[in-house]
């Protein structure tokens, strides 16, 4: 059952942190970002959050929209290197609170989300309604935010600490939903089983080379850490056919081995 102290508490918290929380986002206003919530859901799904626009912190509480924000919807648990999922939002794209950034003048964003086994986290980054270009920052420099993310959690850990359980809304949703990186996941297997090919061309600083579908999935396991063994093993052939896709692929690449190949073929999406 909800607390409704609980809520009222944490809208005054945030009320009280609010003008050391525009302190710390000054180095996000350099870049035209003018505003940010931190959002943080914990196992017993309960939910916590901090923003700094006054109008929609009020709208968050007066529309219930800590209701709203299904963490079915959010991206499965972050892999083993804590890689972080995003979604970029268009002011007053649909229903809730799109339409609620556009009501209030605020412009296109981004949200980070990282889903760990006991929390999920996000991040969500704004600017004003007559911004256009803030989606290309988002793209271009992603890497800007993250290290935005580090700085925040490293600065502002007492103001986002939930040992205080009067900070922690109860959160309920009326509706089951499949998560989206299960929708996505079956969009991307028929895309990358309409892009299969025999060889693939593979664009490098020293020239172009070509590699099969079976040799580029010995990068793919090979990036993994995978030895020649575990490879056969998973590709349901012999460790000495494993040794030699691999050697074939030293021969056939111009690049000095086979750790700047995975790169180039990374950076290329083949990985």
């Amino acid at each position: 059952m909800r607390n409704i102290n609980n809520l009222k508490y944490l809208e005054e918290y945030n009320k009280t942190i609010l003008p050391r929380l525009e302190e710390l986002i000054e180095p996000l206003k350099s870049l035209g970002i003018l505003y940010f919530d931190y959002m943080k859901i914990v196992d017993n799904e309960k939910c916590f959050r901090v923003g700094t626009h006054k109008g929609f912190n009020e709208k968050f509480y007066e529309l219930a929209l800590y209701d709203k924000f299904n963490p079915a919807r959010w991206p499965a648990r972050s892999d083993k290197k804590m890689t972080p999922h995003y979604r970029l939002w268009n002011r007053g794209s649909g229903p809730g609170s799109d339409q609620i950034r556009k009501e209030l003048g605020m412009g296109e964003g981004i949200c980070v989300y990282r889903t760990t086994k006991h929390y999920k986290e996000a991040w969500a980054f704004c600017g004003r309604g007559d911004q256009n270009d803030l989606p290309n920052l988002f793209i271009n420099h992603f890497d800007l935010l993250m290290k935005f993310i580090v700085y925040f959690k490293s600065v502002a850990s007492d103001i986002i600490d939930v040992s205080d359980e009067r900070k922690l809304i109860a959160i309920t949703f009326s509706e089951t939903v499949q998560p989206e990186e299960t929708y996505y996941a079956r969009l991307i297997s028929d895309f990358n089983a309409k892009l299969e090919t025999g060889k693939y061309c593979v664009e490098s600083p020293k020239g172009k080379f070509w590699l099969t579908a079976r040799e580029i999935e010995c990068l793919k396991w090979k990036e993994k850490g995978f030895s020649a063994k575990l490879m056969a093993r998973e590709m349901d052939i012999s460790h000495r056919t494993v040794e030699s896709f691999i050697d074939n692929i030293r021969s056939k690449s111009p690049l000095s081995g086979i750790t700047e190949t995975i790169k180039i073929c990374q950076q290329q999406g083949l990985l």
